[in-house]
């Protein structure tokens, strides 16, 4: 068993990054940082190395400002991202590596009316575009677009923190409580969202590229098909 033991606050949530980036493991905490531990070597797995560690809020967060979560993007073809809800700051924030491997915080998905309680970076499955979802204290799920910059210095070879143009695709009240978790399965297509009101809610974008609701699951009565 290993023990990592940096932080100076609650380890607020965890994930391990994309298998092509080998095994690491991304930890935010209450003090307001990220830190990515790496098993350098796979057939002991008792010991992990710090490689890296980042602030992404002015300072630590107390229980009632909400906590950090993040998610990893795990496309191949792209440079090393991830999402993180920040707090108290009511947003969430893409970092990603600047040209001497420092994590720089860039875009921010903003328009949240309360903490961001977790954020999920669709898999990109061949789309042009990326897709991140997150689930707000203020009762709703979002869902925020994220489309190359053609302006951006990134896509010619050099680093910009402007690499996508952010939109809202769709912004969800229907949970009519705070809204605790958001999880995309696996080819990114389908979103699904839980909260306070004890129901999990499954989320499908059309043909015409409308999202809906298509399934709302509750403890007490079992799945049955979204009827509006």
């Amino acid at each position: 068993m290993a023990t990592l033991r940096d932080g100076s606050g609650t380890v607020q949530d965890v994930e391990f990054a994309p298998n092509h980036l080998g095994l690491r493991l991304a930890v935010c905490a209450a003090d307001g940082q990220v830190r990515i531990y790496e098993a350098m070597d796979v057939t002991s797995l008792v010991h992990w190395t710090m490689i890296d560690s980042f602030p992404v809020s002015d300072g630590p967060s107390k229980d009632e400002e909400g906590n950090h979560c993040l998610s990893w993007c795990t496309s191949k073809f792209t440079a090393q991202m991830m999402v993180v809800g920040c707090a108290k700051d009511h947003v969430a924030k893409i970092f990603r590596q600047d040209h001497n491997n420092k994590w720089q915080a860039c875009e921010v998905l903003g328009g949240h009316g309360g903490v961001v309680h977790d954020v999920s970076w669709a898999p990109n499955m061949g789309r042009s575009y990326h897709l991140i979802a997150t689930a707000c204290k203020d009762g709703h799920v979002r869902i925020f677009k994220l489309t190359d910059d053609s302006q951006s210095g990134a896509l010619t070879g050099g680093w910009s923190r402007k690499m996508f143009n952010i939109t809202l695709i769709a912004d969800f009240p229907d949970h009519n409580a705070e809204v605790w978790r958001v999880e995309w399965n696996v080819t990114g297509t389908i979103l699904s969202s839980s909260g306070d009101d004890g129901k999990v809610r499954l989320w499908k974008a059309t043909y015409t590229g409308d999202w809906k609701c298509m399934s709302v699951v509750s403890a007490e009565e079992g799945p049955s098909a979204f009827q509006r």
